[in-house]
């Protein structure tokens, strides 16, 4: 087995890097991971940086989830790596979405596991893209909402973005490793096994196409919501923003100057800078507040989520808390 690490993952990475020394992989023990942490391996050596692993156990599926913690044991000790293993069984929410619970929680380890200046990498590849691009759109989502995800997004990694779970797989078997299947990837009762058995298994009869296809539809409408965001920003930067006693007041003109998405996308980053609300609005009354940026009159006033309200003057708008009485623009 080479001592270097497979040279298209090693440019997939180098691509995502900004000079980090401090690397965290996360690790399940399955295919996606254990290719992962086997390549990181081989980079850190070859580069001369730190690396670590963190495995959650769940322990949502028993006995088979302390094999997933024994398999990425083994694999660790193997390369003569540290590995942090959380035994998350406590944490089980007694109802809701488990799943979803399972990702913020292994979120908040790794953020919390990560050295200073460090970035985490994670296993997440091209049929992963596909299904959540998929997964958006089946629920009714905007095209934006469908948006892929990006292979660095602040502190995190995705060098195996590009490539699709056969491939790794392949490359798994061709490097003699072994890994572990998850059993809930193929129960249809789960959101995203239901996906793939309903939706993708059709249209997968036929190679890996449609995974790639789904794959770059989602990187596309990233690469679209970044431009979106970007030109949110340089709206925000126009808005002439003041603080005052009572609350904070802007110009609204360019909120006329710029398309629907773009002007969206500059008032939820506003409200939340301005600490006005931690979660998105629903996207009809995010609508409703930018029609009244752009066309209230003069003194006409609007509630904001029960705690803030804005008011219209000629060319500013001012935001005010509810619970502060004051007069009227002039």
């Amino acid at each position: 087995m080479s001592s270097l690490a497979d040279p298209a993952f090693a440019a997939a990475l180098a691509r995502l890097l900004a000079g980090e020394r401090d690397w965290l992989a996360a690790v399940s023990g399955g295919a996606d991971s254990t290719y992962l942490l086997e390549q990181a391996a081989k980079s850190a050596r070859h580069e001369g940086t730190r690396l670590a692993a963190l495995h959650l156990n769940h322990g949502l599926r028993g006995r088979d989830a302390d094999e997933d913690e024994r398999q990425a044991r083994r694999q660790a000790f193997r390369l003569g790596l540290p590995l942090r293993v959380v035994d998350c069984r406590w944490c089980r929410p007694p109802r809701g979405n488990v799943q979803a619970t399972a990702r913020r929680l292994r979120r908040a380890q790794l953020l919390a596991a990560r050295a200073e200046g460090g970035v985490i990498l994670l296993g997440h590849q091209a049929d992963d893209q596909g299904e959540s691009t998929l997964a958006a759109l089946a629920k009714g989502k905007s095209p934006l909402a469908a948006r892929g995800m990006c292979g660095r997004e602040g502190v995190w990694l995705r060098p195996l973005l590009e490539y699709p779970a056969a491939w790794i797989r392949a490359r798994c078997r061709a490097l003699g490793l072994a890994w572990r299947e998850d059993a809930s990837n193929h129960d249809g009762s789960y959101e995203r096994g239901h996906l793939r058995h309903v939706w993708l298994s059709p249209l997968r009869t036929g190679g890996a196409e449609a995974d790639l296809l789904l794959a770059r539809m989602g990187g596309h409408l990233g690469a679209l919501h970044r431009e979106i965001e970007q030109a949110a920003e340089e709206l925000i930067a126009c808005l002439d923003l003041r603080p005052s006693e009572v609350g904070w007041s802007l110009e609204r003109r360019p909120f006329l100057r710029y398309h629907e998405p773009v002007a969206l996308a500059a008032l939820r980053l506003l409200g939340k800078r301005l600490a006005m609300w931690s979660r998105d609005p629903a996207r009809a009354w995010m609508e409703s507040w930018l029609r009244f940026m752009r066309e209230g009159r003069p003194g006409a006033r609007m509630s904001i989520n029960g705690e803030w309200m804005a008011e219209a003057a000629r060319g500013r708008v001012r935001l005010l808390r509810q619970s502060i009485r004051v007069e009227p623009w002039a």
